[in-house]
């Protein structure tokens, strides 16, 4: 039986399903409308996606914390230590169909993609980084305070720097 917090979540997605459009009280469509999607191509009912969502959420999240731990280190063993520590994630609260559980999951994916973009600075990593970072605030509200502080302490001191080492090589330059 499904209760609490994921069956209001199901309840909005069979309103969807029913109505064809969103109801004003979803502030995080994303996951309702994907998922209403879902039940409209295989022509099943969201109760059957309960917990199979989360669940392959669940093991892509073991993926998207591989990848990351990648392009954090350079050791080809703590990648793998870190993929089999993330399969303590695939349990209890991450097997409800809730767009913060889904998108908690999914936060590894948009750190890789950050990380990514900084270290080799090419635009095709931007450009994924774009779209999930304009995806992301839709999906929940919380992961999304998290990514920004993420983002505010990350990216703005790395972009600082190389404002700084550029400006320090012209003045450089200027005295010889």
């Amino acid at each position: 039986a499904v209760t609490g917090d994921p069956a209001t979540h199901i309840g909005y997605i069979h309103d969807i399903l029913q109505s064809g459009y969103i109801s004003k009280t979803v502030f995080y469509p994303v996951t309702h409308i994907f998922l209403s999607e879902i039940c409209l191509v295989t022509n099943l009912s969201p109760t059957v996606f309960y917990t199979t969502i989360p669940f392959f959420m669940g093991l892509l999240c073991v993926v998207f914390i591989f990848f990351f731990a990648r392009v954090l280190s350079d050791n080809q063993t703590e990648p793998v230590i870190a993929g089999i520590l993330a399969c303590t994630f695939i349990y209890g609260s991450y097997l409800n169909l809730t767009p913060n559980g889904l998108s908690n999951l999914f936060l590894h994916l948009v750190l890789f993609f950050l990380f990514k973009y900084l270290k080799t600075n090419k635009f095709s990593w931007a450009v994924l980084l774009c779209i999930v970072l304009i995806l992301y605030p839709v999906f929940h509200p919380l992961p999304s305070i998290l990514l920004a502080m993420f983002l505010i302490t990350l990216w703005i001191p790395h972009k600082a720097r190389d404002v700084w080492y550029s400006g320090w090589e012209k003045n450089r330059n200027f005295l010889k």
